[in-house]
């Protein structure tokens, strides 16, 4: 357990130092005008990803842009994933805000955290009214917008490191899933369930940190591998299998985590939201 508190601490110094450079930028950058990219070609699917050090570990955006390529998807990939921030950051970011209006995206992914969605009542802001505000950002910019959110996974090693902290990996990770599926009642998103595949490769007892890094929190390049697989299953609605871009990864690892992650979404669009689209 000190161990586990000796990385978390460490972690929580390199998130604060990381998140004064993010504000200072954020600071300087105030006044700039409107972002204007230049469009893209006819034809590809326009993806915008919003989050944090979850995504930024392992270049998860490219990780997707490439299994995208490997699949013959046009797409043009662009991200706001500044290091120590939540999504209430991104729903008054000047920046975030300037991205989003920057072009008609055909899909905006927002990340989740998964202490945050476990327990919503230990946190410092409502993710539900932060989920609608960006909503509300992302429609009035383009009513065509799907958003997307990922359903985070859980710490390796649950809450057992917290003083009294009694819940596993796996019960956290159902209050994240439990938490997670009410999402869409009350705002206009579909759920890219990355936690429940991370789930599924848990229950098979793989090595310590497989899925995370030395933290218990982040995703290893196998975690995040597994997150853009599910991330294209779910932006797409097919399966990933046989898609040869690998990652670096040994073949069967990477071919199990394109399985899983197309059993996990394909065979629950309904439960996911992923089939009221067009």
């Amino acid at each position: 357990m000190f161990s586990r508190l000796n990385d978390f601490l460490q972690y929580i110094c390199l998130l604060f130092i990381s998140l004064c450079l993010s504000i200072t930028v954020s600071a300087c950058s105030e006044d700039e005008p409107a972002l204007q990219l230049t469009p893209p070609p006819s034809g590809q699917t326009q993806v915008l990803f919003i989050g944090s050090s979850y995504f930024a570990y392992n270049d998860l955006p490219g990780i997707f842009e490439n299994l995208a390529e490997a699949g013959d998807k046009e797409v043009f990939i662009h991200q706001v994933i500044p290091l120590g921030t939540y999504l209430d950051y991104h729903s008054t970011s000047s920046n975030t805000i300037s991205m989003i209006n920057s072009r008609n995206w055909d899909m905006v992914i927002l990340q989740g955290v998964g202490r945050i969605v476990a327990y919503p009542e230990d946190a410092q802001f409502d993710l539900g009214s932060v989920l609608n505000s960006l909503e509300q950002t992302i429609h009035n910019n383009s009513s065509d917008t799907e958003i997307m959110f990922c359903m985070p996974w859980a710490f390796e090693d649950g809450m057992l490191w917290t003083v009294g902290g009694t819940d596993d990996y796996f019960d956290m990770q159902q209050r994240i899933y439990d938490n997670t599926l009410a999402y869409p009642d009350l705002v206009d998103i579909v759920i890219s369930p990355v936690g429940w595949a991370w789930n599924t490769i848990m229950l098979e007892q793989p090595p310590e940190h497989y899925l995370f890094m030395a933290d218990w929190n982040h995703p290893s390049l196998h975690g995040s591998y597994l997150t853009a697989c599910v991330i294209y299953s779910s932006v797409f609605r097919e399966s990933v299998e046989g898609t040869s871009f690998l990652a670096g990864l040994p073949e069967n690892e990477a071919s199990h985590f394109q399985s899983v992650a197309s059993s996990i979404v394909m065979d629950s669009l309904d439960l996911w939201r992923l089939n009221q689209q067009d």
